[in-house]
């Protein structure tokens, strides 16, 4: 925050960012998590940070811009693509197609 304070942002400005990228970092951190826990492998959390680095935050201002049947398509498209993934996430992370087996076998109870 005070890197964006020293290049010129406001205070008001450089912790709205800030608690915004704090935000998303931790929604992050947390799917990374669950990748981990559920394949029981770094491969995966690893390929879900480098695709995410590689791609970048999506820009929705650029959305605006764009001519209107382009614009209806790329956001029919993230729609789907959301859904997609909500409905996947589960099965395509199935421990069992990892052979991680001390998912299953970890107590649900602690008590």
């Amino acid at each position: 925050m005070a890197d964006r304070m020293k290049s010129g942002l406001n205070f008001q400005k450089a912790l709205l960012i800030s608690c915004f990228q704090f935000s998303y970092t931790t929604v992050f951190g947390a799917y990374s998590a669950y990748l981990f826990l559920r394949t029981g492998h770094f491969v995966a959390p690893f390929l879900a940070h480098a695709f995410c680095n590689h791609m970048g935050f999506p820009d929705f201002n650029e959305l605006a811009t764009l001519p209107e049947p382009n614009r209806t398509a790329v956001m029919a498209l993230s729609v789907i693509g959301l859904l997609a993934f909500c409905l996947l996430l589960d099965p395509l992370t199935n421990p069992e197609w990892y052979h991680n087996h001390i998912f299953y076998t970890l107590p649900l109870d602690a008590s």
